[in-house]
């Protein structure tokens, strides 16, 4: 009897416990839905995760590019900065070197003026000599005629007047030169003018060297006729002659 009870009860437990392939294909069924759960969780969470990973790759560029734009700004201001400090340093030498020429061209311009009023008055008192002279004569022999003599020599003192007058103008010329916009076309013209100068005195003085002979010429009385060497040396036109 008790056996009998025995093998009922293992034939029971028996029918309770599942076989292998249930186990095998319940296994199975686990597994897959553990993939499907896996696949579904990667298919939601992919898009966000590549959104976010774009998102910081444009970040990242966004600022090389920054870092780019400002270095190259950087560079720009700086060679900027050169530029303007080499063209300040080029406006004061500019400016130094002009204030040497101008201060040459004083003393250049000085001087000619200087040796052309002395010339001036040589010449001036070359003339009074040369009326002297004349006044003598006539004092001494009333019937010789001095008068193509005396025309000419008011002809020449007449140019004297105006050299003088050229000079004057040309001395108070000077500054306007300097602060000309174009000062070397300016200074060209002046220095044309005194070359007009030099020749005008050249022509007085071969003028009254004529006068002289003329006076020379009458033979009369003792007295000395002038010498035209009293003009001294040629006027210089060019700088540094």
């Amino acid at each position: 009897m008790k056996k009998a009870i025995i093998v009922i009860v293992l034939l029971i437990l028996l029918s309770r416990q599942p076989t292998l392939a249930q186990v095998g294909s319940t296994n199975r069924n686990r597994i897959q839905e553990q993939v499907q759960l896996q696949q579904t969780t990667t298919s939601q969470i992919s898009p966000t995760a590549t959104k976010e990973g774009a998102l910081q790759a444009q970040t990242r560029t966004t600022i090389r590019l920054q870092k780019l734009n400002n270095l190259r700004e950087r560079l720009e201001t700086k060679k900027q900065t050169i530029r303007q400090n080499l063209q300040q340093k080029k406006e004061q030498i500019r400016e130094r070197l002009s204030e040497i020429r101008k201060t040459r061209i004083r003393n250049f311009f000085g001087r000619l003026i200087t040796r052309m009023e002395k010339r001036v008055e040589r010449i001036g008192k070359l003339i009074t000599r040369i009326e002297s002279r004349i006044a003598k004569i006539k004092e001494a022999e009333p019937d010789i005629d001095t008068s193509s003599i005396e025309k000419e020599l008011n002809d020449a003192k007449a140019k004297l007047e105006e050299v003088g007058t050229a000079i004057a103008d040309a001395k108070a010329s000077l500054e306007d030169i300097l602060s000309s916009e174009d000062p070397k076309e300016a200074f060209s013209s002046v220095k044309n003018l005194i070359k007009e100068i030099k020749t005008s005195l050249i022509k007085i003085h071969r003028q009254l060297v004529n006068i002289i002979g003329d006076i020379k010429g009458l033979r009369v009385g003792t007295t000395k006729t002038p010498k035209p060497a009293l003009l001294g040396p040629p006027v210089a036109t060019q700088e540094g002659e």
